[in-house]
């Protein structure tokens, strides 16, 4: 067997790094940015953008907040994403759309919490309020019952009283209105009963 590491030489890796304050940082940062033409500005904004969609599906909010961060200026910033929007990459509706299914059936979560979530990615009301119609008031109290069933489940030797406290208020953390977490809580504890 061939030992490799006898060809490799560590000392050269072992290179100590020079801390550098905020300062410096920032002074690096601006010569840099200072030293940009307009077209390296214009392939900078258009890489974070690909980058940002290449991860996952954004907002034109979270895309603005992106290329804001890399500090593109604001001009240039508006027109790469004029050029998405235009070319259909860039698109709330669909963006909406796909957030408020994927994150209601990974985790429980009510339609208040999803509506704030959306307004934190910069979706409007109306674009929110589309979104959420897909998901029914009966599935969200499902959610909750189901939510519920599988804590009680984890819950034994602890009064009822207590895990009802308990689930009350996590369920309330979670954005579920009173009827909700009542209906879930008593549906969740009959199931459990019967079992």
């Amino acid at each position: 067997m061939v030992n490799y590491a006898e060809e490799v030489d560590f000392e050269k890796r072992k290179k100590a790094r020079r801390y550098r304050s905020r300062e410096e940082i920032e002074q690096w940062r601006k010569a840099r940015n200072a030293q940009r033409t307009e077209e390296d500005w214009r392939a900078l904004a258009r890489d974070t953008v690909y980058r940002q969609l290449g991860i996952a599906e954004r907002s034109e909010y979270q895309l603005q907040q992106a290329l804001l961060r890399k500090e593109v200026p604001s001009e240039i910033a508006e027109e790469t994403l004029a050029k998405f929007v235009t070319a259909g990459l860039v698109d709330d509706r669909r963006f909406a759309q796909m957030y408020v299914r994927s994150v209601f059936s990974a985790k429980t979560i009510s339609m208040r919490n999803l509506r704030q979530e959306l307004k934190r990615r910069g979706i409007s009301d109306e674009i929110a309020r589309e979104a959420l119609a897909q998901i029914e008031q009966s599935e969200q109290t499902q959610a909750a019952v189901d939510y519920a069933v599988k804590k009680i489940r984890g819950m034994h030797g602890l009064s009822r009283e207590v895990i009802y406290r308990r689930l009350f208020g996590q369920l309330a953390r979670r954005g579920f209105d009173y009827a909700d977490v009542k209906t879930a809580l008593d549906t969740a504890f009959a199931s459990v009963a019967e079992e």
